[in-house]
Order: C-alpha cells, then structure tokens, then sequence
C-alpha cells in the first residue's frame, strides 16, 4: 500500500508522476473479512513501511554465535525487472548479537550502521585521541594517546588556520598507540590538531583537538 511518500526519507526523491496523495490504502483488506477482492499497489513515489513486528518480519536467532552480522535485504535479485539503476537494490543494517545473561538467555541485538543503499554497511570505527591541550614555548613536539577499536591509516595534522605545521602518516593497530608531531619553533596562537582514521571496510572517524601554543 501507499504507506508514505519516499520524500519523506529523502527529499531529493521526487519521480514524476508521483500522486499527490495515496491512492492504495486498503491494507490487504484489513477487518474486511467478507471482502472478495483487494485492490493492492505501490504508486510512484511511496513505499510500505515494514515494522518489525508485523507477520513474517521475525527471524530466528536460536544457535546463533554471538557476533557482528549483516542483516541485508535485496530488490530485483534477477535482474528480470528493467532498471535505469541497480546499484540502490541492497539494503542493510550491521548489528551486534549478544547474549548478556549467558548462552541460554535472551539475545540482545543492537544496530551498529544502517546503509539504505547498500548490502554491505562499512563496520563502524571507533577513535579516540588525548593529548596536551597547552604547548610551553620550549616544546619540540606533540605527543597525542590515539585509540582506533580496528586496524586503520590514521593521518593526524596540526595546523594553525590553514597553515600546516606538521603532519604523521601511520598505520595503526587496534588499540592504543602514540604518535608524535613535530612542532616548529616558530608558532603562536592556537593551533588545531586533526585526526583522521580510515580502512577497508571501515566507516572513517575523526577528532579534533584544539591547543594554546606558548
């Protein structure tokens, strides 16, 4: 049925000959139970909105590992149906399933990334980055704590506006680790330390950090 309109979730999507209102809404012939007939569609430009607890959106969980998993549905798996684009025909959501109170219990399931058009989500990553925020005049470098939960290229600046004073390139392990820049001995004001990390499969994070220069 004509549940929503597509502009709703994103308003670039506006195909022609979309109706101005819904024109299937008899939802299968819900509390109709002498009905003969129904009269079903999806126009141009709506969708039907699936919650997770209707009949038959339930799947079953019992034996499954605790674990990241991909949860994708696909549209037009043939190819029998013509297209002007097939790239936007997956959907998924990457989530995490676990059994808190032991293998016996109840599962936990939690949504870690949601790619509308997409059948792989990137896995998210997680960074964090610590380090001085005030620079005495006598210092030669700057040491930043970055913490990536995935092995990830992190790329870490520091720039005062759009000058850059320094810049390390390294790829890190998941964990903990340190990098070092270097700081030129002439500077002033307050400078901007950006910490960019990236890798295959990885959704890409960054941090910034802002510190006095003395």
């Amino acid at each position: 049925m004509d549940d929503a309109a597509s502009a709703g979730y994103d308003p670039s999507h506006k195909p022609p000959n979309t109706p101005p209102k819904p024109v299937y809404t008899q939802r299968c012939g819900l509390n109709q139970p002498d009905a003969l007939t129904v009269d079903e569609g999806i126009s141009v430009g709506y969708l039907d909105y699936y919650n997770p607890v209707l009949e038959g959106q339930s799947i079953d969980v019992t034996g499954v590992k605790d674990g990241r998993y991909y949860l994708v549905v696909r549209s037009n798996g043939s190819g029998l149906i013509h297209e002007s684009n097939y790239k936007n025909n997956g959907a998924s959501d990457q989530i995490l399933l676990s059994h808190p109170s032991g293998a016996g219990s109840a599962p936990v399931m939690k949504i870690l990334t949601t790619c509308r058009d997409g059948d792989r989500c990137p896995q998210p990553l997680t960074l964090r980055v610590s380090g001085p925020t005030v620079l005495p005049s006598s210092a030669r470098s700057l040491t930043l704590r970055v913490s990536v939960s995935a092995p990830s290229k992190v790329d870490a600046r520091l720039q005062v506006g759009a000058r850059v004073l320094s810049r390390v390139v390294k790829q890190l392990g998941a964990g903990g680790s340190q990098l070092v820049l270097s700081v030129p001995q002439t500077r002033a004001g307050t400078a901007t330390v950006t910490v960019r990390a990236s890798g295959p499969g990885l959704q890409p994070a960054a941090q910034k950090l802002s510190v006095a220069l003395r």
